[in-house]
């Protein structure tokens, strides 16, 4: 994990304005977005085909965990941190997990809790070797995300609202649905190329006010960004965010975190997502009712799941789903009529307040 990124993220988190879409550009397209003819180079056009290829390019692990350990940290900065504090503040204590030390409390078991049961339902998808990563959130909000990368985080609002331990695992096969779908990369990716058309755009232009209806870019970033993005072109659609200087780093990082709390996902991604983290819980031995049950309960609009479809709309979906998986349990011996619930420890309960 690259430090100077993530303590960019934190530091800079909520500083750049909000990205809008860039559309796709063309010769003749760009005299409708405000660039004068005079400026669609042949050049300018290689630039633009070059950022539309690579932003099709698979991101690979290392980029994708970049970015997502430093949304991760970003977000929960601003949902006011993790419920667990370890012993250290040490930067290079950090990076051995073997000399980070955490005091046996309610708290930390149920962060230890919580962990076992995710990277028990993560085992289940189609990324089972991601370093997945799972925490709780200081916050009495009703929230759970995820990142790109595998990083996972539900809030102890949310944990004081289940019933057992099925739910929490059809929960957490939810967030870990919308990581192994990739989700979060084709946002991010979408990101990558409307910056890079932008700052090419810029790049190439004669007239810095010829280009117009573009995403604000400062104009001190339009060089350091399009170095980026050549290299980027030339690297097969990679990203180099290591070497990335700090304030380009906001500037990339802040856009698509901004953008992507204000959209979320779209239903359609939602409901894909419940379906599949529903058959990650019942691989894992959960009765897939539970998560159909606290579907139905949670309150609509609060915290990111106000970006989700209805409650009582995702739960009759996930009948329809639990319906179709008892007639063909994947492949398995399993009844799932007959999979017990397993009950919550008593921590969860006294961590969470109930």
């Amino acid at each position: 994990m690259n430090l100077k990124l993530i303590s960019t993220a934190v530091v800079g988190f909520g500083v750049a304005a909000l990205i809008g879409p860039c559309s796709s550009l063309s010769p003749s397209s760009l005299v409708s977005t405000g660039v004068s003819a005079a400026i669609a180079s042949p050049a300018l056009v290689d630039a633009l085909n070059k950022c539309e290829a690579s932003s099709k390019a698979e991101v690979q692990i290392a980029e994708e965990r970049t970015v997502g350990g430093a949304l991760a940290v970003s977000f929960v900065s601003s949902a006011g941190g993790l419920a667990l504090k370890p012993y250290t503040t040490d930067t290079n204590a950090l990076l051995d997990a073997s000399k980070i030390k955490i005091p046996s409390t309610p708290i930390a078991e149920l962060n230890r809790y919580v962990t076992v049961v995710g990277k028990l339902v993560a085992a289940q998808s189609s990324r089972p070797d991601l370093p997945w990563t799972f925490g709780v959130l200081e916050s009495p909000d009703v929230n759970a995300f995820s990142t790109p990368g595998g990083y996972v985080l539900v809030s102890r609002g949310l944990l004081a609202h289940l019933d057992n331990e099925a739910q929490l695992a059809g929960i957490l096969g939810h967030e870990i649905a919308h990581i192994t779908q990739r989700d979060h990369v084709r946002a991010y990716q979408r990101r990558k190329e409307d910056v890079c058309k932008t700052v090419a755009q810029l790049h190439f232009a004669q007239d810095s006010h010829a280009a117009q209806n573009l995403i604000p870019v400062p104009s001190e970033l339009v060089g350091p960004l399009w170095a980026l993005m050549e290299a980027m072109n030339s690297h097969g659609g990679a990203l180099d965010l290591d070497n990335a200087d700090g304030p380009v780093l906001k500037y990339l990082l802040n856009g698509f975190a901004e953008t992507f709390l204000s959209s979320g996902f779209a239903r359609d991604q939602e409901f894909t997502a419940d379906r599949i983290g529903l058959e990650l819980a019942m691989r894992a031995g959960y009765q897939g009712g539970e998560f159909m049950n606290v579907m139905a309960k949670l309150p609509a609009g609060a915290g990111l799941f106000a970006k989700h479809p209805e409650p009582k709309e995702r739960s009759a979906k996930l009948a329809e789903a639990l319906d179709a998986l008892k007639h063909d349990p994947f492949e398995s011996t399993i009844v799932v009529s007959a999979i017990a619930v397993v009950p919550h420890p008593r921590e969860l309960k006294v961590a969470s307040g109930k």
